[in-house]
């Protein structure tokens, strides 16, 4: 069975959208999608480790990096994750 977190991972290397979406709630859980992250890097193509890269850099950054929203709400699309308590 797979967990939500790696299907998350595998969706770092789909569409724009799905990309962002993904790496957006992989922030968003923080420290614990790590492993997950790192094990699947070498199923992922160039996109999706790029993405991934920028995932663990949102984390190096305490979790706050600016995500892109799907929404194209009035932020112009760009809002910042929530963190966990």
């Amino acid at each position: 069975m797979t967990s939500h977190i790696e299907t998350l991972v595998q969706q770092l290397d789909g569409k724009a959208d799905e990309s962002y979406d993904a790496r957006a709630e992989l922030i968003w859980i923080g420290a614990d999608a790590i492993p997950a992250v790192i094990n699947g890097l070498p199923s992922l193509g160039g996109f999706g480790q790029l993405t991934a890269i920028e995932f663990l850099g949102g984390l190096a950054q305490g979790g706050g990096g600016l995500v892109v929203g799907t929404d194209g709400g009035a932020a112009g699309g760009v809002e910042r994750p929530r963190r966990r308590s």
